[in-house]
């Protein structure tokens, strides 16, 4: 029988269908996100020596990346090229069904995603509008290119020459002027060296050529800062110019050329954009918190102008003036050569601007849909968890008295801690203060035998005790023996003990204050950080000098002349109204060497030295009194300078004085009436410039301190689980169970409290994001115990709660955590939901790498547990979608948040590359499990390097030191990090490598 196979074989499809079912295999998805995810981090630890810019045209934009400089490999431009169409495939060739609808519209807000990038990428326009106040501009100055221009002094008109013509050394010529330039050397960073005098000046250099040599200067790494330099030949103009030329960037005098009886102007500038409009800049404002130089805002009020049409408008920091497609925010601010304030607008036009937002909205319902299709139970416990949450208060009032141990009723300092202070832009109880500067003495908020407030008062009250108490921590024996101090058991020195051994040192010091920082050895920087801190607790002793009794004059007769009464201890400002007498005693004192004479000298001496006390700045206690309105509070030497107080003011300071006296006495009724009373005074002068309330809840914050209860608690939870595994195994779960709720409970107190102290939400440090994502860890860990109700939740909350709140400890040991935000982060909501998001996201990734942990232990010492290890391979699944949910959505909530702020979606800044990073991993890890392409054991141990990715997302990129947001810089966390990240490869690769080993030997052993 004739098989008709071989007459009539069987059509293949046509060469479109065959490309699209290749783009839509999920091999090559799955390929394509691993080589992007390698690019990225490659880009990403290139911007260290690179540059942003760099760095995004080598690996980021561009096609090929040159490996070695040698075997071309693809860019990120084709890779993403390529996953747009493979989806593009996707949605045309799989049918699309009800349980796919989720994947569908998720791939959909991706492809607006991607083709909203690429028209950005093609047609966007960035640069800035530098405008002094009073001028006006109508251009746009690019960021990084660059032109050469000619311009026509009689008419102003002009002509201008791309960068890349300049590169190229020919000839360039054009019926506006009338005579070639031709280019010789084109340098993108150009050092200029002057020549020297006497040397001789070649008759065909020009201008400034004849002054400088031009040569290349190394590229510095942020491209904005490079100064490009061009040399030119002119033949033609004039006899006497033709020759060379050497212009550069910003050049203070302009190159000009006379031919044919008309004057042009060459000069080399940034690529300039004009506008049909422009833009004069009225009035520029720069708001600072109160008691700072820090920047908390911008704002610009100019006027837009078109066709003798004008209209005002005001741009301020996150408020961008929208007109006609370009963007204006503003960006910053400079100071010009006359001292006159410049405005810096920054500027763009994106007509691919809305793609991201109709994205992060499509994607966003896409994966809330595919995560209520497989799992249901998980969202709809967490959200009732997060429910039962939201109703818990704050702790209330401590007692206000303390006893010694012997029951002795000794000085009570809770009025005192609670008077408040403006310190860094915030106004905080002193309570605060005080435990902020003792940190930063002693690395410690408290002293073995004293609290923060009671160390604060000795210090302003009892300057003889403070100076002889050991509170400098000196950890560094380098440092202590470079100033020749003795090694002590705690490395804890005197303040008396450190002055005097600095300044047998100031030599040494002035010469380490001479030399740029980064030329200091550590020992070096710490010694110059450690002199700084001396001064501060100087000047703060002094702070309230002004109305402490020192002077006391014994003698009858002098005592007499100076109308007191002999005994009796006087103030400095007491002693202010007697210097004129004080100075006749020492004029007219014929016989020195008497008891007299010497007591006389004495007190004005003592005068002099209070004198310089009138610099003390640091404790601004005394709040604004004739403007109600200010928020400049000050010092009580502020006060005394500027002559801004007021009969309050006065009725303050005698309150303070009786204090002082009370102090000094040891008289704990009259101490803690006096400190009430200085409290209810400060709270009446301050008046709507505080919030009580807000103190007492920070005042009782400081000392219960939430997050070292909550830390005992977690970590008491995982030893009550290990006491379970010994023997009472369910009493112990629950009693474990309970131990972690009683945890998270104080620690989301500890973090509500935070919230309603800043009035913002806990999202703006590194401190504050580690608080959150150990919240976020727990209660997702207790939605899976409550699912499992086996334990496992309870150890993985256990688990990271215990370590991210001792991580925070770290970060809290360096002092104040609520400060002020930064002008571009005290912007608006979606600032907020960005942050938040995203470390939600950071909160179940890590859930998502314990539960694989545990897997993988599972799978190596319990095999034949399949039951079980079946369950944590589906939580190790619901974990890493939940936490691809909240990283992408976050991510994406980044990116407005970057538009609405400075006007570009995405600009491959190493934080937006950290969160990109934790997005592609997972999508990853995902679509290969689902897929198929990735068995339990490697999809688990991807699941579990997710910690290493979440570390180096977090964490790693701040230490690269460059970026425009990275809000959350931190220092000596590098050899930690490392450590971490080598612990956590070799303990998933030597797992995976014994399950290897047993998988071939069951193999050789079934053979």
């Amino acid at each position: 029988m004739t098989d008709i196979r071989k007459k009539h074989p069987p059509k293949r499809p046509p060469f479109t269908r065959s490309a699209l079912r290749f783009l839509a295999r999920t091999d090559v998805f799955f390929f394509a996100i691993l080589w992007l995810t390698v690019l990225l981090v490659a880009g990403t630890l290139a911007q260290k020596t690179m540059g942003l810019y760099r760095a995004q045209e080598t690996y980021f934009s561009s096609w090929i990346v040159w490996a070695g400089g040698i075997v071309p490999l693809p860019g990120a431009t084709p890779v993403m090229g390529l996953i747009f169409f493979g989806l593009l495939a996707k949605l045309f060739l799989q049918p699309w069904r009800r349980e796919r609808l989720g994947t569908i519209i998720v791939h959909g807000g991706a492809l607006f995603l991607l083709f909203g990038g690429f028209l950005t990428a093609q047609f966007s326009a960035e640069g800035a509008m530098v405008i002094p106040e009073g001028g006006s501009r109508n251009y746009i100055a690019a960021y990084h290119a660059r032109e050469l221009a000619v311009t026509d002094v009689e008419t102003g008109a002009e002509i201008v020459f791309s960068q890349r013509v300049l590169k190229d050394s020919a000839p360039l010529s054009d019926s506006f002027f009338p005579f070639p330039i031709k280019p010789i050397s084109y340098f993108s960073n150009v050092a200029l060296e002057r020549r020297e005098e006497s040397a001789a000046v070649p008759d065909d250099l020009h201008g400034m050529a004849r002054v400088f040599r031009m040569t290349d200067a190394p590229r510095e790494r942020e491209d904005e800062m490079n100064r490009a330099g061009l040399i030119f030949q002119l033949d033609g103009p004039e006899e006497s110019e033709n020759g060379r030329y050497a212009i550069f960037e910003s050049m203070p005098i302009d190159q000009t050329i006379t031919a044919n009886g008309r004057e042009y102007i060459i000069s080399l500038r940034k690529k300039r954009t004009y506008l049909p409009f422009s833009i004069r800049l009225l009035d520029f404002e720069k708001q600072v918190y109160p008691g700072t130089n820090t920047p908390r805002a911008y704002r610009s009020d100019v006027v837009l102008a078109e066709d003798g049409r004008e209209w005002p408008a005001r741009i301020q920091m996150n408020q961008p003036l929208r007109y006609k497609g370009y963007t204006f925010y503003q960006s910053s601010f400079l100071q010009g050569p006359a001292g006159e304030e410049v405005t810096v607008l920054a500027t763009v036009k994106n007509i691919g601007r809305l793609f991201p937002y109709i994205a992060s909205i499509i994607i966003c319902i896409g994966l809330l849909i595919h995560l209520v299709q497989r799992l249901p139970p998980l969202i709809g416990k967490a959200a009732l968890l997060f429910l039962l949450c939201l109703p818990l208060g704050v702790p209330g009032q401590a007692c206000a008295e303390t006893h010694d141990g012997e029951g002795m009723t000794v000085l009570s300092y809770d009025s005192f801690a609670r008077i408040p202070v403006l310190h860094e832009g915030r106004i905080k109880p002193l309570d605060t203060f005080a435990r902020d500067f003792l940190t930063t003495f002693s690395g410690r908020a408290s002293l073995p035998d004293m609290t923060a407030a009671a160390w604060m008062a000795e210090l302003l009250f009892d300057q003889k005790a403070a100076y002889r108490r050991p509170v400098f921590d000196i950890p560094n024996p380098d440092v202590v023996s470079a100033i020749g101090l003795a090694p002590r058991k705690g490395h804890h020195y005197s303040f008396l003990a450190l002055s005097q051994a600095l300044r047998k040192n100031m030599p040494m010091l002035r010469s380490f204050q001479e030399t740029p920082r980064e030329s200091l050895s550590a020992a070096q920087g710490q010694l110059l950080d450690l002199y700084a801190k001396t001064l501060s607790y100087f000047e703060i002793s002094r702070s309230l000098s002004l109305i402490l009794p020192d002077f006391v004059v014994g003698d009858p007769e002098l005592a007499k002349k100076l109308g007191m009464a002999p005994g009796q201890a006087l103030t400095y400002q007491d002693m202010i109204a007697k210097r004129a007498t004080l100075g006749g005693l020492i004029t007219d004192s014929n016989a020195p060497g008497t008891g007299k004479d010497d007591e006389v000298l004495r007190l004005g001496f003592m005068l002099q030295l209070f004198d310089k006390d009138r610099a003390s700045a640091i404790l601004r206690i005394v709040p604004p009194q004739w403007n109600r309105g200010g928020e400049e509070w000050l010092s009580p030497w502020q006060v005394l300078e500027s002559g801004a107080g007021s009969p309050e003011t006065a009725s303050f300071f005698e309150t303070l004085n009786r204090a002082a006296r009370a102090y000094r006495s040891g008289d704990a009724a009259a101490w803690h009436k006096e400190t009430q009373t200085a409290f209810a005074e400060s709270i009446a002068m301050a008046g709507q410039t505080l919030t009580p309330l807000r103190l007492f809840i920070e005042y009782h914050y400081n000392q219960l301190n939430p997050f070292h209860i909550s830390l005992s608690l977690y970590g008491a939870a995982f030893m009550t689980l290990l006491v379970g595994g010994i023997g009472l195994r369910r009493q112990s779960r629950f009693a474990a169970l309970v131990f972690l709720c009683l945890g998270a409970l104080v620690h989301f107190a500890g973090l509500a409290a935070r919230i309603y102290i800043m009035a913002r939400p806990p999202v703006a440090t590194l401190y504050e994001s580690v608080l959150f994502v150990g919240l976020i860890g727990v209660l997702f860990a207790l939605v899976i115990e409550w699912r499992g109700r086996n334990g496992l939740g309870v150890l993985i909350g256990a688990l990271i709660g215990a370590t991210l709140q001792f991580i925070g400890t770290r970060y809290a040991a360096e002092g104040d955590t609520m400060g002020m935000l930064v002008a571009v982060l005290n912007t608006n909501f979606w600032l907020a939901t960005h942050v938040v998001t995203i470390t939600i996201g950071y909160g179940c990734c890590l859930v998502a790498g314990v539960l694989a942990h545990l897997y993988l232990l599972m799978r190596l010492f319990a095999p034949e547990e399949t039951d079980r290890l079946g369950a944590l391979a589906g939580n190790i699944l619901a974990a890493g979608l939940v936490a691809l949910l909240f990283a992408t959505v976050g991510t994406i909530l980044g990116g407005i948040w970057a538009d609405q702020s400075w006007g570009r979606f995405w600009g491959w800044d190493p934080k937006e590359n950290g969160a990109m990073l934790i997005c592609l991993w997972l999508i990853f890890l995902l679509h290969g499990r689902i897929a198929g392409k990735l068995k339990p054991v490697p999809f688990a141990m991807g699941m579990a390097l997710t910690t290493v990715v979440v570390a180096l997302a977090w964490f790693g990129v701040n230490l690269l030191g460059v970026g425009l947001h990275s809000y959350g810089f931190t220092k000596g966390i590098a050899l930690n990090l490392a450590l971490f990240s080598g612990a956590e490869i070799l303990f998933v690769a030597g797992i995976g490598l014994a399950l290897w080993r047993r998988t071939a030997g069951a193999r050789e052993a079934g053979t």
